[in-house]
Parts: C-alpha cells; structure tokens; sequence
C-alpha cells in the first residue's frame, strides 16, 4: 500500500487550494480514492516536498 507523507500544514494548504475537505486529502494521499482530483492532490503533495512511500501489508 502507497501513501504520501505530508506535514499537517501542507495538508490545510492543498485542501484550502482544490476547497475540498480534510478527509479528502487524506484520502487521496492515502490512495484510497483514485479521480483526477485525488491525482492532482497527490500531485501538489509531492511537489510541496511530500515523500510517497509504500507500506508492507505482511502482517502475518
């Protein structure tokens, strides 16, 4: 599982910028939505100096 870690003021940053809600970017940074807007979170994340990283899944 992928997710992009952000600091919490870049996160208000993006919401405040595409007017969408906290969980939203949550969401889309935790690759659980898949829109064009989702991407463009993502896309702004990265560029604000987000770091996409992968989770192991492997909990057995």
């Amino acid at each position: 599982m992928k997710k992009i870690i952000l600091d919490t003021g870049c996160k208000t940053k993006i919401a405040k910028a595409f007017k969408v809600s906290a969980p939203t970017v949550r969401k889309a940074l935790s690759f659980q939505t898949h829109t064009l807007l989702a991407q463009k979170i993502r896309g702004m994340a990265i560029k604000l100096g987000g770091r996409e990283i992968t989770l192991n899944e492997d909990r057995s």
